[in-house]
Order: C-alpha cells, then sequence, then structure tokens
C-alpha cells in the first residue's frame, strides 16, 4: 500500500492478486456475465441494487445502496460508472456517488505461464472522506476492509468458476443439453437461497425462469441486473402457465418454494401454512410440469433434514422419516413429487439442514448479537443439528441439475455436525468476541412457542450420498464456512 497526496487528499493505492488453474477467457467470461457482481457481494454487508444499465462496458451505470444499523436504516447511495472496457482484458469503475472522497477501481484478467493458467488482478486507488483527517482516523481501517473484501472475493470467484467450469463440460457432453441451453425454471426465487441459485445460473450461462404468484408485484424482489424471465403460477389455487414453461424453453426446475419455519409462532394456522405451502405447491408445480408438452428432464426439489427423527447419532438417507409434524410434512413433501418420477423425469429430493447465510437464517439473525458481545448458546448447547454452507448449498442445486447420477434423498449437509455449544462458540471465536450468555429453553418456548423445540431437539444428519458420489465441498467444516460468510478469511490466512 502506497499513499500519494493529491487535491489536498491522500488518494491510496490497494493491489489484489491471484493466480488461477484456468484459461483466462474463462476468468473473464466470470465477470462478463450477468450475476458476477451479486455472487461476489460480500454477504456480512446488506447491499440494495437499484439498477445496472449495461453490465461491464463503457457508459454503465451501476447504483446500490449500503445499508447498516438495526434493521439497515442507514443507508448509504453508490454510483459507478463503467469505462476502460477492453474485450477479454479488462474493466474500470470510477465512484460517481459513493463514500469515498475517491474511487477507482481497474479489475484486470490477464494469461498465466500456460494456456491453463490466468491471473486476476484489482488495482484501486481510493482516498477516505474527510481529507487528510479522514485519512488519519480511517484510512487503516478501510485498507483493512478492502483485503478483507477482495481476500473473499478472489476466493469465490476461483470457486464459483471451478464449479461452473466441470457442469458446463458435463451439459456439453453426450446426452447433455449444451453449455449454453439449460433453461432452469425456479419457484422461491425471491429467497434467501433462491437469489443465489438464480445469480449463479445466469452468470454459468444457463437461461432462468423465475416462477411468481399470480397479480403480484416481483419487481423489488427480482435482483436487479440479472435478467429472468417470469412464468405466473398460482401455487395455493393449483394453477400454473404451463404453456408459458414451454414457451421459454424450461428444461430443468428448481423447487425452492415454502414458509418459513422459524418465522413466526406456529399456531394452528401457522403451521396449515407451513404445510400447505410444501405439499400444495408442490402438487400444483407436478400437475403443471406433467401438462408440459415437452417436459423437463430433471426436477431439484427441497426438502428438509427433519423428514428423520430426532436423534443426535447421524443418519444417511437409509433411515426411515420420523412422525413429528416437520417429518410427516417433509414426508408429505417429497411424495407430492413422485408422479413426475413415474413419467420419467429424474427427481433429486434435498434433505436440507440449516443453510449457513451471513444474509439470513439462523446466521444472519445470531451474528449481529454475537459481534455486540451478546451472544449466546441455544439451550443446554448439547443438541446436536446439522448444517451447510450458502456456496455448497448452492453448488449442490447446480451438480444436481446436470450430474445424471444424482436422483432420489439427498441430505444436503457438510460431513460435520455440530451442537449448539460449539456453533455458539465457533461463531465467537470467528468475530473474536466472548460468548458467555445462554438463552435457556424455557425463554425459547415462552418467546416463540412450540418451534423451539424444533432448536432445543438434536437432528444429526450424515451426508452419505454425497461422500459416496465425491461431491467436493467448499466449506466442509464450521469455521471455514463462518469465515466465508462473515468475511474473516484474513485471519485465517495470517
Amino acid at each position: 500500500m502506497v499513499g500519494v497526496w493529491v487535491h489536498c487528499a491522500c488518494v491510496r493505492t490497494f493491489v489484489h492478486e491471484s493466480a488461477f488453474g484456468l484459461g483466462a477467457s474463462e476468468l473473464w467470461n466470470f465477470h462478463a456475465r450477468p450475476g458476477a457482481f451479486a455472487l461476489l457481494s460480500p454477504p456480512w454487508q446488506r447491499l440494495e441494487l437499484e439498477s445496472w444499465s449495461d453490465g461491464i462496458r463503457d457508459g454503465s451505470v451501476l447504483r446500490f445502496v449500503v445499508r447498516a444499523g438495526p434493521g439497515g436504516v442507514v443507508g448509504v447511495r453508490w454510483e459507478a460508472l463503467h469505462h476502460g472496457y477492453v474485450e477479454g482484458s479488462q474493466f474500470c469503475d470510477e465512484q460517481v456517488r459513493g463514500p469515498f472522497a475517491y474511487w477507482y477501481h481497474r479489475h484486470v484478467c490477464k494469461p498465466g505461464a500456460d494456456l491453463f493458467s490466468s491471473v486476476l488482478r484489482d488495482e484501486i486507488q481510493w482516498a477516505a472522506p474527510g481529507g487528510w483527517l479522514g485519512d488519519a482516523l480511517g484510512g487503516g481501517l478501510l485498507e483493512a476492509d478492502l483485503r478483507r473484501l477482495f481476500v473473499f472475493r478472489h476466493a469465490r470467484t476461483r470457486e464459483v468458476v471451478e464449479r461452473q467450469c466441470a457442469g458446463r463440460a458435463a451439459l456439453a457432453g453426450p446426452g447433455g443439453v449444451g453449455g449454453e441451453g439449460l433453461c432452469v425454471a425456479v419457484t422461491g426465487a425471491s429467497g434467501l437461497v433462491g437469489r443465489e441459485v438464480v445469480a449463479f445460473l445466469l452468470n454459468a450461462g444457463c437461461k432462468v425462469v423465475r416462477l411468481v404468484r399470480r397479480g403480484r408485484d416481483t419487481r423489488r424482489e427480482n435482483w436487479v441486473g440479472l435478467p429472468s424471465g417470469e412464468v405466473e403460477w398460482d401455487p395455493a389455487g393449483g394453477s400454473v402457465d404451463s404453456a408459458g414453461l414451454d414457451a421459454a424453453g424450461v428444461n430443468a426446475v428448481v423447487h425452492l418454494a415454502g414458509a418459513g419455519i422459524a418465522d413466526g409462532r406456529w399456531t394452528r394456522g401457522r403451521m396449515r401454512e407451513i404445510e400447505a405451502s410444501r405439499v400444495r405447491g408442490t402438487q400444483t408445480l407436478v400437475e403443471g410440469l406433467l401438462a408440459m408438452k415437452r417436459r423437463p428432464a430433471v426436477l431439484v426439489s427441497a426438502s428438509g433434514s427433519n423428514y428423520y427423527a430426532p436423534g443426535a447419532t447421524p443418519v444417511d438417507e437409509q433411515a426411515g422419516a420420523g412422525t413429528g409434524f416437520l417429518s410427516t410434512v417433509a414426508a408429505k413433501w417429497e411424495a407430492a413429487t413422485v408422479p413426475v418420477e413415474e413419467a420419467g423425469m429424474r427427481v433429486c429430493r434435498l434433505r436440507m439442514g440449516v443453510v449457513l447465510s451471513a444474509r439470513g437464517g439462523m446466521l444472519g439473525r445470531m451474528a449481529p448479537a454475537f459481534m455486540l458481545g451478546l451472544g449466546a448458546k441455544v439451550g443446554r448447547g448439547d443438541a446436536v443439528f446439522s448444517w451447510m454452507s450458502m456456496s455448497d448449498t448452492v453448488g449442490v442445486i447446480w451438480q444436481a441439475l446436470w450430474d445424471v447420477r444424482w436422483s432420489g434423498a439427498i441430505n444436503t449437509v457438510a460431513p460435520h455436525p455440530v451442537s449448539h455449544g460449539q456453533f455458539a462458540d465457533t461463531l465467537a471465536a470467528v468475530l473474536r468476541r466472548p460468548r458467555v450468555l445462554r438463552a435457556p429453553g424455557w425463554a425459547l418456548r415462552a418467546a416463540v412457542g412450540k418451534v423451539a423445540g424444533v432448536m432445543l431437539e438434536s437432528n444429526a444428519v450424515r451426508p452419505g450420498r454425497l461422500e459416496a458420489w465425491g461431491y467436493r465441498y467448499a466449506q466442509p467444516r464450521l469455521e471455514s464456512a463462518l469465515r466465508a460468510e462473515l468475511g474473516r478469511l484474513v485471519e485465517a490466512a495470517g
């Protein structure tokens, strides 16, 4: 890092460079395709895209808001103008409006020592707001944040491009649909997992069609800058625009829609909604797929690891269903997909554990409290649960679309379940905060009712089929997953 004084402000230069074991064209295409900005947006920050006019080419303008504080009450608007575009080599963005006194970012993709290697280089000239005083007070912190951000971005780039290359090679091979020919219909596209899946698929070169509820304004639900199509459906009413799916050329489906389990108390009405959103919604989708003139080749349908009876000893896909509420719902949910399987469609039923994302869910709710030193373990801390990083969850969904070996029930979890106590202690250690509090079981039951029972009982699951198929985890252990989601990879490297 070097600094020079320009216009009474200290303009610093930041450089981060990484070598990749893939061709420069693959590295460039990742940045040039839609979805790259979404995939590289740090999950520990809350970003809201407002508009993006024309990708990374000269004259394109990117506008977004970075939110902070409780509930995102503080918003900082950022507007960047793209220029300096050189096909296959570089593009630049310059802050027109934003938090920095000056910001100029040059992205460079260049060949490595041979045809199968490349180098990604990010060069940023920037100045802290407030002139010399702002630089003296906050320059070091901003520099550390840049290092944290670009270590994450380069690691994410490597992981995503390697996954996409493997999938496109399979799709273009015998029996595939062609690297650019995969058209995926996605339900639940505006959800926590759905948004990430849509960004990944578009960036992989796929066409995406979002299934949206009839009459609903979905403009703000779409991640602006991602050019996905829309087809209407009414999961509760039992209708799907099958003709629209046919017209779009849909040949694969990812089904993620379902009411949140932990979103509110389990009243009778809420429990009926949880079941209906999964069972009736899946029945509706299946009926619509069967009515298509040319049916998709594969359905990747979400399910839950709560399919199994509670227990601290990990079970694999050979275990039978439990008898509790969530187990019964999961069994009915999966059964609703059987008709398309009998009609010849390959069906992958993903029994998903807790998905770890700093943007929401369990980790998103807990991380702010832990950052303030108010983190607590749940109950006695001995209940065991299975989890998977957001990155690997998307990776499993992607591979299920193209890997014809995969079908049936798939435990979509990491290989190492943890107790709530281990989770709390690891999260506190990653964030470098103390963990001394405990959320007693009686307090949880008083606060959230019956759903507390799910949090206080063990649900240990083993990814037997993923291990047998040789799935390559990006984050197989909890600490690596938390560091990636919370931007703490620098500390791990150090």
